[in-house]
């Protein structure tokens, strides 16, 4: 997916979905087959040898290794190649950047009408109707809040909703004299 997403011969559209597949391969993979090898990686040695299975390295360390590669290259790949490419063409991507004032009302509706109906939030502090039960193959985000006027840290999971929604979203501007 990589080599796909780097060839300049790929159409940009096209590198772009390379690109998201491999994340969304990337996610799978340490939702489903990272555990099995974190497993075997804390069998003792008398069992492995009798399961025939001749692991004598650290793979989980070999594996965090390798992804580590992939993602600097995956890295590269966006911030060097496919957003410039995108500015070229008029697009914005927001990548680690602040949105920009004449996005904002756009990103709100977006963020309104797509998204906010998937997520929800749970606080795991004090007393609470909601119990937190995670679900396999889900992804969440742990959120710690601070009170601004005791200081207090608060812990907050949020749900993502990535079964439910793309990876990327295409939204085409309003232009001023089309509304």
């Amino acid at each position: 997916m990589l080599q796909e997403a780097a060839d300049k011969n790929v159409p940009l559209f096209e590198r772009m979905k390379f690109l998201s597949i491999f994340s969304a391969n990337l996610d799978e993979f340490f939702r489903v087959r990272y555990p099995a090898v974190i497993a075997l990686g804390r069998l003792h040695e008398k069992t492995r040898i009798k399961a025939s299975i001749e692991i004598t390295e650290d793979i989980a360390e070999k594996i965090q290794q390798e992804v580590n590669l992939q993602l600097d290259f995956f890295g590269n790949i966006l911030t060097q190649e496919i957003i410039p490419a995108l500015k070229n063409n008029g697009i914005v991507f927001y990548y680690n950047n602040t949105i920009l004032p004449e996005h904002i009302r756009e990103v709100k509706e977006i963020f309104l009408t797509y998204v906010l109906s998937f997520i929800q939030p749970i606080f795991l502090e004090g007393v609470s109707n909601q119990a937190f039960m995670p679900e396999n193959n889900q992804l969440y985000f742990v959120v710690t809040l601070k009170e601004l006027n005791h200081g207090t840290l608060k812990q907050a999971i949020v749900n993502i909703p990535s079964g439910k929604l793309n990876r990327f979203l295409l939204y085409r501007h309003r232009m001023a004299n089309n509304m």
